[in-house]
């Protein structure tokens, strides 16, 4: 997934763009940028709770035996916390704007020259009049005084002398509106004052009956009111849970015989190529339920040095049966990668108990955040090697296990 921001500072690649703003033209992907401070750093760290970190924001958090997250607060194991140094070159051929596009400069290059072509070929740097203090391109600034400092003023200090011209006769213009809309205010709220007067002798009157009539009513129907309600409280209770414990009866007689799914994950080649690219891709299934769990699952793909691990994602949502079911869950996962021709299994596993309880708690949000379970990944040059893509598609099982 690409981040939609797209100016960030760099730590940790070129002596000469370190810790300056850069704007680049496509997306960076968000594997690549901190969760909290928003830097691209080279050294990335990942949470198990998946956010990123870059390595002082790491060290700010962590300690000799764990870290915990700054964003949510969820603490895992340092030895859980995986650290990847992307090499420079690949971010470094992005393509980036100069530091001098707000002044006018169109040009656009990889990030490793764009520091050479400001300090050597950018004809938009800016300074300003010594006269009128006006911003004028360098190149500009002779003629902008010959000109007696009327021509060639930068594109944002016309805005401002357009908006001061303008602004002053606003300004007169506005006076004279509040001045005669306070004239009339006063004259309103003479008015109001007079009219006033004479309701509130009535409001206070009112208000006197209205009390009266509250102190008799609760006098004569208040016990009887408070019986009724202790009445209904208690009946509500027990028909709730007497609905409560039919309805589980129910469920128990019911088959739940549902607790496999099977689909072909189409798109292969594209989802490696996208994993190489952003360091990772996912295919997920649609929502089905598994032994009355609402859920979805499917395959992350993610990139490891030259290769792309496979590995398991499940993520839970919102269902029709979550009251009468256990939280968190606890049921293990199985994801079966199928042989289109001998129909051997190369098996992958996942557990709740290996992951942070968050996943698995009851959705209160609609759905809960997905997790990937990276310790029973298999890389995909050895499923491929052994011919289980076929056509540009692979064929796998899912199954909830008891």
């Amino acid at each position: 997934m690409a981040h939609a921001q797209q100016e960030f500072t760099l730590v940790g690649y070129l002596e000469d763009l370190e810790k300056k703003p850069m704007k680049f033209v496509e997306p960076i992907p968000a594997a690549r940028i901190c969760s909290a401070c928003s830097n691209v750093p080279r050294l990335t760290y990942y949470l198990l709770c998946g956010h990123t970190l870059c390595e002082p924001c790491y060290k700010i958090c962590a300690t000799t035996s764990e870290c915990a997250c700054p964003l949510d607060g969820d603490v895992c194991a340092t030895g859980e916390v995986t650290s990847k140094d992307y090499p420079a070159e690949n971010l470094l051929r992005r393509k980036v704007h100069c530091w001098n596009e707000a002044n006018g400069c169109p040009v656009t290059l990889p990030a490793s020259q764009i520091a050479q072509h400001v300090r050597q070929e950018c004809e938009y740097h800016v300074t300003r009049c010594p006269k009128c203090l006006a911003a004028v391109l360098c190149r500009d600034v002779c003629a902008h005084l010959k000109s007696r400092c009327t021509a060639l003023k930068t594109h944002d200090t016309l805005e401002a002398q357009q908006f001061a011209d303008g602004n002053e006769n606003t300004q007169l213009a506005f006076e004279r509106e509040v001045k005669q809309s306070v004239v009339e205010l006063d004259a309103k709220l003479a008015q109001v004052y007079l009219e006033s007067s004479s309701q509130s002798e009535k409001l206070v009157e009112l208000s006197h009956k209205v009390n009266q009539l509250n102190e008799t009513l609760t006098k004569q129907f208040g016990p009887a009111l408070d019986r009724n309600a202790a009445e209904i409280k208690a009946l509500y209770a027990e028909k709730s849970e007497s609905l409560r414990t039919a309805i589980t009866s129910a469920l128990t007689l019911v088959p739940n015989d549902t607790k496999t799914h099977q689909r072909v994950i189409t798109g292969y080649a594209a989802l490696k190529e996208k994993a190489f690219k952003d360091d990772w891709s996912w295919s997920m299934s649609n929502q089905v339920y598994l032994r009355r769990y609402l859920m979805s699952w499917g395959l992350c793909f993610e990139k490891e040095g030259d290769s792309v691990h496979l590995q398991l994602c499940v993520q839970l949502h919102e269902g029709k049966e979550d009251d009468f079911l256990d939280w968190p869950a606890t049921n293990d996962f199985k994801l079966s990668i199928i042989h289109p021709e001998t129909r051997q299994e190369r098996l992958l596993r996942g557990s709740p108990s290996e992951a942070p309880n968050k996943h698995f708690s009851r959705p209160i949000k609609t759905s809960n955040p997905p997790i990937r379970f990276r310790n029973t990944g298999v890389e995909s040059c050895s499923v491929e090697r052994d011919g289980y893509v076929k056509e540009d598609q692979l064929l796998v099982r899912f199954e909830v296990l008891p």
